[in-house]
This record gives C-alpha cells, structure tokens and sequence, in this order.
C-alpha cells in the first residue's frame, strides 16, 4: 500500500501521501491490487477450513479497496489517510486471528 501516512527513521519524517502523477498512478494500482487480493482470498482455496470471519475480512478488504479507489482517482490528500488507516485497521484485525496469514504466505511481497 504505502500510500498513506508517515515513516520515521533515522533520516527523519517521510510523508507517504503521492504528490506527483506516478505517486497517484501506483496508489491506484495499489488499490486495485488490494482488491484482487482479497477477492482472491475468498475463493475455496485460501478461504476453506477457516473460519466464516475470513470472508468477512476479505470482503471488508475488497470494499475499502473500492474506496481508496475512489479516493486515488479523485486524488483527495486528506481522504487517503483516513482510507489508509482503514485498510491497516482491517489487514491488522484479520492477521491478528489469523497470524499465519503473512503476505508471503499468499505469494505476495
């Protein structure tokens, strides 16, 4: 995602807010991602032998996606952010019951 929010380190604060043509162009490939993701993670293979929790964490996945879309191609600053702490807010929720469900563990990086 990297598309909302702030980084420190040692060299100080980094704002992740796109502010150039390719910041919003790969924050919106970004979203789209997010929402094959997790309709992908609906699908029998990843979602069979878990619990019914796992769809409704891939379906929050995929309609807050949709927003942060929307939200890309109207290239609204402020929005991003809040989009952006909804996405972590889900992601967060779903892998702490499910904490073996890493990114890596889907093929993803």
């Amino acid at each position: 995602w990297n598309s909302a929010g702030y980084v420190v380190d040692e060299s100080g604060e980094t704002d992740l807010t796109p502010t150039t043509e390719e910041g919003w162009a790969a924050t919106l490939e970004s979203t789209r991602k997010l929402q094959q993701l997790g309709e992908l993670l609906q699908t029998p293979e990843y979602a069979e032998g878990r619990g019914e929790d796992w769809i409704a964490f891939s379906k929050s996945m995929v309609e807050i996606s949709k927003r942060a879309e929307q939200t890309a191609i109207d290239r609204d600053s402020e929005a991003i952010f809040e989009v952006g702490g909804i996405i972590y807010r889900v992601c967060t929720a779903c892998h702490q019951v499910y904490p073996a469900s890493q990114p890596e563990d889907l093929g993803q990086e």
